[in-house]
């Protein structure tokens, strides 16, 4: 995870990923994987309905 937030974060190719992290091919494989069960949007969904039901609006827009 910390490894594809880095690369989200600075933009960075995966294969110019630092060495301390895991080889790029296995972080790229984890990541796609993760984009096809739709797990990205599932998070970003749940952050905005708890941001917007904190700030008193209704969860979806």
């Amino acid at each position: 995870m910390d490894a594809i937030l880095y690369t989200v974060d600075n933009g960075a190719k995966w294969r110019a990923l630092p060495v301390d992290f895991p080889p790029w091919n296995t972080v790229y494989q984890r990541f796609a994987a993760w984009e096809l069960a739709g797990a990205s949007q599932r998070l970003l969904d749940t952050v905005r309905d708890r941001t917007r039901l904190k700030t008193g609006r209704v969860a979806a827009p």
